[in-house]
């Protein structure tokens, strides 16, 4: 786990894998990250694999609300073409968050396992 930085233009080639370890969400700590200070071009396969955040402790497990920021450039080009992301706890789903600048993995409650609020509840004579 750790922060690899880049100055010129890096690109993720088409037949080529993204290893990323997450073990946390505090980047280049306790998750992978990649700056780029010109173009990122994300091609080929993102491999997302969960581990401890240290050496010793259990591996991580995301839960509602954690947001990793994996990579930022100063242009973000294209997309990977294959996402290998694990499995979370039940209830739970990744989102990808993207923008010019940067792409980050969220993990979002599964809307359909979330049951209604009392006030939204309908019920049926």
């Amino acid at each position: 786990i750790g922060s690899v930085e880049f100055d010129g233009d890096v690109l993720f080639g088409p037949f080529n894998g993204t290893a990323v370890e997450i073990g946390g969400a505090t980047p280049g700590v306790t998750h992978d990250k990649v700056s780029v200070a010109g173009d990122l071009v994300l091609a080929g396969i993102l491999v997302i694999q969960l581990s401890p955040a240290a050496e010793g402790q259990p591996v991580y497990a995301p839960v509602a609300g954690d947001v990793f920021k994996l990579f930022t450039a100063g242009r973000l080009l294209e997309d990977f073409k294959v996402k290998q992301l694990p499995a979370l706890a039940d209830g739970l789903r990744w989102e990808v968050l993207r923008s010019e600048t940067e792409y980050a993995l969220v993990v979002r409650e599964d809307a359909s396992t979330v049951l209604p609020s009392s006030s939204e509840q309908t019920t049926t004579h």
